[in-house]
């Protein structure tokens, strides 16, 4: 059984996340702070591999994605750099968790104007075999697909690339998972 102290590492994030989307940005840093003190709280051990885990790669989502829809790409970029120090450090690696961290960083640095960055980020996502392209990774780079349509990025070579590579990676998903870049 998960201690109750992961499920409000969870809970917090997760209030976070929603908080961000709706534009209450103190309420999304309040809530990322109870996030922080749960999860560094002496009892907070976590395997990472519960469905209440927060290990600290999910952690690092929610706050990648607050960073997101704060529009604030450099919280979301050093969110991304905290998921990739806790795999060096031995946390569990999940190829879904890794594939959302890569395309939020990617998206971040859309947002900061690095064609270049989102490329390096999501190369490796879209060399995923078709059996690892589950529905989330297709919804995420549908968002990824959206901010490169921006009519700023319209006519850029390397946005249309990108943009064609996003594509092709969709059409070979599994049957079912591609729905989610039709008919953009």
């Amino acid at each position: 059984m998960q201690p109750a102290t992961q499920v409000r590492v969870l809970l917090a994030s997760q209030e976070a996340s929603a908080a961000a989307l709706l534009g209450d940005a103190r309420r999304a840093h309040e809530a990322l702070a109870r996030a922080d003190g749960a999860a560094n709280s002496p009892l907070a051990s976590d395997s990472g591999r519960s469905a209440w885990s927060c290990a600290t790669p999910r952690q690092a989502i929610y706050r990648l994605v607050v960073g997101l829809h704060l529009g604030n790409p450099q919280a979301a970029l050093r969110a991304a750099e905290m998921a990739d120090a806790a795999w060096a450090g031995g946390d569990p690696w999940m190829y879904g968790t890794w594939a959302q961290i890569r395309i939020g960083a990617a998206i971040a640095n859309v947002m900061t104007g690095s064609l270049d960055g989102a490329a390096e980020q999501i190369a490796a996502v879209l060399a995923m075999p078709p059996e690892y392209r589950i529905a989330t990774v297709i919804r995420h780079l549908a968002a990824l697909d959206s901010r490169l349509r921006q009519r700023r990025l319209q006519d850029h070579v390397d946005a249309v690339d990108l943009r064609e590579q996003i594509r092709s990676f969709t059409i070979g998903a599994q049957p079912g998972h591609a729905s989610a870049l039709e008919d953009k």
